[in-house]
C-alpha cells in the first residue's frame, strides 16, 4: 500500500514559499524546513504535516491584524523587494 500523496497546490506553495526565503532571499517569509528526501511536508494519515523553525513574536492573525494592515504589511515586503 502507497502512502497518500499530498495534493498538488499545498506542494507546490510550500515550494514557492521555501523557493522565496532561500532563493530569493525574503529572509522575512518564513519557510517550512525540508525533510530528507527535500519535500515540505508529508502524509501522516489523513493529515498533511509541515515543519517550520520557530520563531519569537506573534503572527498578524495572533495580533489582530485588520484586512488592510495585512495588505500594508505585503506591500512593506512587496517593496523590499523593489
Amino acid at each position: 500500500m502507497t502512502a497518500p500523496t499530498l495534493p498538488a497546490a499545498l506542494a507546490a506553495a510550500y515550494a514557492v514559499v521555501a523557493s522565496l526565503h532561500l532563493d530569493a532571499g525574503l529572509r522575512e517569509i518564513l519557510a517550512p524546513l525540508p525533510a530528507r528526501d527535500g519535500s515540505y511536508a508529508f502524509r501522516f494519515g489523513r493529515f498533511a504535516v509541515a515543519v517550520f523553525p520557530f520563531m519569537d513574536g506573534s503572527s498578524l492573525w495572533e495580533i489582530g491584524a485588520t484586512a488592510p494592515q495585512t495588505v500594508d504589511a505585503a506591500a512593506v515586503v512587496a517593496r523590499r523587494r523593489g
